[in-house]
């Protein structure tokens, strides 16, 4: 992939078709950081080698140390698919952009994750293919089902179910079968509660209309059978047939969907694609004797390898075997696998001593992690407009002051604005800050120091040469050797020969400033309408805002700086249109935690978080160690934590 620039990146903003916001949630140790790695590495941002090894978004000294992610942390990559015309003839490129937030799994920064799954509309949910569900796993599910983040199964660290655990290829998928089953029982717990929820409002409307009418006599509900309304749950849950699930190992570099299995072996079996796809998943197993694909039913008591298996897991299983259990001199299976695959591995690589090593260089050109997972984002999460349809109907009912506007032509005209997310000049501005996070004052782009371009090199060579000159004159005049001659005018030239005009001797200099200390809060945002500029005068809503006082918790601000968020890095922006995942300096007096901008009086506040509750330890003992038996029963009462200040 083509290392991009972020003035192209940039120009990619204004195409909302092609913009994917997502962000990665899992338990903690689930590999997050480590499929980042991988992804920023398809973009040249790390090298490939150091994928896994460098935690390119844990920018924090604590989160390098600890190991775990503790702060969301903001990206943009670039992505670009080679399609084939209608006519077969030509070759169609599409280039996206991919706004990706990393968040944490530990259970102690769950506001971080509500900070990630607001901003977004699409979610990767890394499962550990040993560990399995665990509690983390439910949270983050949790949250992106409430805020409506479409989301994608990632089956991480597969690898381990063969190198550690050991396991045949059918034991591995009767393994990924059930945690899947675990996953898709969530899914549908979720659906149960909001179906019941809303049965129960229904009902609650039921009720009192009846008693508007004055029917409320017992009598009043005969002849009623009350029903739950079946609600569509199709796409609600996780099917590789459905290709929202990926079975992956970011560790080794590799990622599929049962799609590209079923694009090689759809030739040689001479079965149709979109078959052969819905069948590689499940219980279905292909008779060798009639060459054709049958159910559970169809054994006749004979044992066969369901086709997942069959067709994926034992090619996996024999590359890792094949590659794990070698050694330097030997290594003529390796080279037929390679053959076969039709890669390309060096010859110096394939002597490696270290097998790990051309296991992932293997693995990563036949399987590639980051064109698998980008292509089922690209594929399966939706761009902001079809995003925004559904979403900020939802956001905007649990906003609080929506009935105080209902009516008013300006709110309705911001209401449209927000559903379509338009970006257009007469459009109102709208974004939201999530949260506001902390920068090395020095690490702004307006502190930093600039690295310069070939002809403001050459330009400060001539300014050099120049001052070079007029010190040596001026030594030769003051030894008195130009007192009674005329020095010719001095001439500089370029590099190519022609004379070039010198500045005036007397030009004022800047004085050197010293690097500037400290930290900087920037806002953590994403726009939903309108195009946010640098220097427009926006108001500054706080979660507490109503529209029935729209005088308190208000404030107007001019906008600061903009910036495009990359990772440790921070680029310095013009504007924002809709759409986008952005940071915002200049929001340090007037937002403590989350806010919402707008460039119209009439607007809501999108209110706080949702977050849950967090769970916070603290290590705590008496200053005469004679007294832990009176901490202890202290800590039992319920009036302990009153206390406790008397004794630390």
């Amino acid at each position: 992939m083509p290392t991009i620039t972020p003035a192209q990146l940039i120009e990619l903003q204004k195409k909302q078709t092609g913009i994917r916001n997502i962000c990665i949630l899992a338990h903690v140790d689930h590999g997050k950081t480590t499929l980042s790695d991988s992804l920023l590495a398809s973009n040249g941002i790390i090298s490939s080698k150091l994928s896994g090894k460098v935690r390119y978004l844990d920018s924090r000294e604590d989160e390098q140390q600890r190991g775990i992610t503790m702060k969301s942390s903001g990206i943009s990559l670039f992505f670009r698919i080679l399609q084939q015309a209608a006519g077969g003839q030509d070759t169609v490129t599409e280039d996206y952009l991919i706004n990706l937030i990393d968040s944490p799994g530990h259970v102690d920064f769950s506001s971080e994750v509500s900070t990630a799954s607001r901003l977004c509309d699409g979610a990767l949910v890394l499962v550990d293919a040993v560990e399995g569900v665990c509690t983390q796993t439910h949270t983050v599910l949790r949250q992106a089902w409430q805020e409506s983040v479409r989301p994608i199964l990632v089956l991480n660290k597969v690898d381990r179910l063969i190198t550690e655990l050991k396991l045949s290829p059918t034991e591995a998928y009767t393994h990924m079968n059930k945690i899947l089953e675990q996953v898709n029982a969530i899914m549908g717990t979720f659906h149960n509660e909001n179906m019941m929820e809303a049965d129960a409002a229904r009902y609650e409307a039921h009720k009192a209309r009846q008693q508007a009418r004055g029917d409320d006599q017992e009598g009043g509900d005969e002849g009623l059978e009350w029903q739950l309304q079946q609600q569509d749950d199709s796409n609600l849950y996780f099917s590789p047939e459905l290709g929202n699930v990926l079975f992956a190992s970011a560790i080794d570099g590799w990622a599929f969907r049962t799609k590209q299995f079923a694009q090689i072996y759809a030739a040689k079996l001479g079965i149709r694609e979109e078959l052969l796809k819905r069948f590689l998943w499940g219980d279905f197993y292909l008779d060798p004797k009639t060459k054709r694909v049958v159910g559970s039913k169809g054994l006749k008591g004979r044992n066969l390898k369901p086709l997942f298996v069959q067709f994926i897991l034992d090619n996996l299983w024999a590359v890792y075997d094949a590659v794990m259990n070698s050694n330097a001199s030997e290594r003529e299976k390796v080279e037929k696998i390679v053959k076969a695959l039709s890669i390309k591995v060096l010859p110096r690589d394939m002597k490696s001593k270290d097998n790990r090593y051309l296991l992932q260089i293997i693995m990563s050109q036949w399987l590639s992690l980051s064109s698998s997972v980008l292509l089922t984002v690209v594929d399966k999460l939706p761009n902001p407009i079809e995003a925004q349809q559904l979403r900020m109907p939802k956001i905007l009912q649990v906003t609080g002051g929506v009935s105080t506007l209902r009516g008013n032509e300006e709110f309705e005209k911001l209401e449209k604005a927000l559903r379509d997310c338009d970006a257009g000049e007469d459009a109102p501005t709208v974004a939201y800050v999530s949260k506001m996070f902390s920068v090395p004052a020095d690490m702004l782009p307006s502190n930093r120091r600039v690295q310069l371009s070939a002809e403001e090199m050459r330009e400060r060579r001539r300014e050099a040469l120049r001052r070079q000159q007029e010190g040596a004159a001026g030594k030769a005049a003051g030894e008195g050797k130009l007192d009674n001659q005329t020095s010719p005018p001095i001439t500089l030239k370029d590099d190519e020969g022609n004379p070039v005009s010198t500045p005036p001797t007397d030009a004022p200099t800047e004085p050197a400033t010293k690097p500037p200390t400290g930290d900087a809060l920037v806002g953590f945002a994403r726009i939903y309408s309108g195009t946010i500029k640098t220097g427009q005068t926006i108001h500054v809503l706080g979660p507490k805002f109503d529209p029935a006082h729209p005088d308190r918790y208000r404030t107007e601000v001019k906008v600061d700086k903009l910036y495009l968020m990359m990772g440790r890095e921070l680029q310095a922006l013009e504007e924002v249109p809709a759409g986008n995942i952005f940071a915002i300096g200049g929001l340090e007096d007037v937002v403590l935690k989350t806010g919402t901008l707008s460039s119209v009086r009439e607007c809501v506040s999108f209110g706080g978080l949702r977050m849950e509750a967090p769970i916070v330890r603290v290590a705590v003992e008496p200053r005469d160690p004679s007294e832990f038996g009176f901490l202890d029963l202290i800590l039992r009462c319920d009036e302990g934590v009153l206390k406790m200040e008397w004794l630390i």
